[in-house]
């Protein structure tokens, strides 16, 4: 899977390239992915926590919130924010899906989280924080009414994403 992440992201245009890339590095939706680097783009003060790093999906409910999976946050460091500075404007999924086959490139956007996911666990981050950040809550009492993770584990997930981020960048 991060084969193809790092060819895909090499095959295609930047715009394109990084919302793989940025996808990899949030693990949030393909859908998700390209509205978060839009929000960056053009209401960054709102959208950014700049102080704790993380970009608010919870400020546009509308946006990110559905019935079964919230992505509430998404923690970033330096160059998530530069890949979604650095892009072009996507208008919707169907742009990015339809336009992986000009450049005889797999559709397998799915990837993105799945490298997000097992690279964070794989570095010893628990699976209730890599649920969190992607927007999956689990049914267990303990993880709805008690957990709360702590905020320096989002210090060393910042940390984890700079390893990530250099694995594919090519």
């Amino acid at each position: 899977m991060l084969k193809w992440v790092k060819e895909s992201v090499s095959a295609l245009p930047s715009t394109l390239g990084n919302v793989i890339h940025f996808n990899t590095l949030t693990g949030l939706w393909p859908d998700e992915g390209y509205k978060a680097m839009e929000l960056i783009r053009a209401d960054e003060t709102t959208y950014v926590d700049k102080k704790r790093m993380l970009l608010t999906h919870y400020k546009y409910p509308r946006l990110f919130l559905r019935v079964s999976k919230n992505a509430y946050v998404s923690v970033i460091n330096k160059d998530t924010l530069q890949i979604a500075r650095g892009s072009e404007p996507i208008t919707s999924y169907n742009q990015i899906r339809n336009s992986f086959g000009d450049y005889y490139v797999s559709m397998n956007m799915y990837y993105c989280r799945k490298v997000f996911a097992t690279f964070l666990r794989n570095e010893g981050i628990e699976s209730e924080i890599v649920d969190l950040l992607q927007g999956r809550i689990p049914n267990s009492v303990f993880v709805r009414h008690y957990y709360r993770p702590d905020p320096s584990k989002f210090d060393l997930i910042r940390e984890k994403l700079t390893k990530l981020h250099n694995l594919i960048d090519v």
